[in-house]
């Protein structure tokens, strides 16, 4: 992660002479705040966690945490996806419009108690 000081050296130098890389690494901070001070409720945020593995369980979890910095949000979605066997996310949501229930599903056991045990739909 680059330091803050490193970081307003960058966006000092203009779009034309940073890179599109950088440009879009600055943006997507921007534009995380945004969504962060955007799902902000009393200092509160749903921080909805989903996936699926590489056995085909998915899930959907649902944790209310103190609304995170954009540092402290960008590290969670980094220590998920190092750790991700397959397709994951992490979105941040109202609390008072997040799903109320955690979601698990073992989608191979679904098939097979649903007559395809040869194909899954997720």
């Amino acid at each position: 992660m680059m330091s803050r000081k490193l970081c307003k050296r960058i966006a000092a130098l203009g779009p034309e002479k940073r890179g599109p890389w950088i440009n879009a690494k600055i943006n997507m901070r921007a534009d995380l705040a945004k969504v962060l001070t955007a799902a902000s409720e009393n200092g509160v945020v749903a921080e909805i966690d989903s996936g699926r593995d590489c056995d085909m369980a998915s899930w959907l979890y649902v944790h209310h945490i103190p609304t995170p910095t954009v540092s402290q949000a960008i590290a969670r979605i980094d220590r998920q996806q190092d750790s991700a066997e397959g397709p994951c996310a992490i979105y941040y949501d109202k609390p008072s419009r997040a799903p109320e229930d955690t979601v698990e599903r073992d989608l191979i056991l679904e098939a097979f108690e649903d007559g395809h045990a040869h194909c899954v739909y997720a």
